[in-house]
């Protein structure tokens, strides 16, 4: 059953890489808004540089949440599933 778990370390790993390039996107455009706001004036770009740190905690947040409630699925189906918690600990 243990490797039934580990085929799954490819997909994660191919996920969680496509989240750092979500991640790096995200800065991407933050940086871009912050170059076209630049050239407008100082308390604009303090403007854009409060609102783009606002919205990166919010995104830490919400994935935070996401994150813990796949965990918690998870261990929920597999207590469902072997009705022990012996899989669970294992997550």
């Amino acid at each position: 059953m243990f490797k039934q778990f580990m085929s799954h370390g490819k997909t994660i790993v191919v996920l969680a890489f496509l989240i750092i390039i979500e991640n790096f996107l995200k800065s991407a455009v933050g940086f871009v808004d912050t170059l076209f706001i630049s050239q407008l004036g100082l308390h604009e770009v303090a403007a854009v540089g409060v609102s783009n740190t606002i919205l990166n905690i919010y995104f830490a947040v919400f994935l935070a949440i996401a994150a813990a409630a796949v965990m918690i699925a998870r261990a929920v189906l597999l207590y469902w599933r072997y009705r022990s918690f012996q899989w669970v600990k294992a997550v």
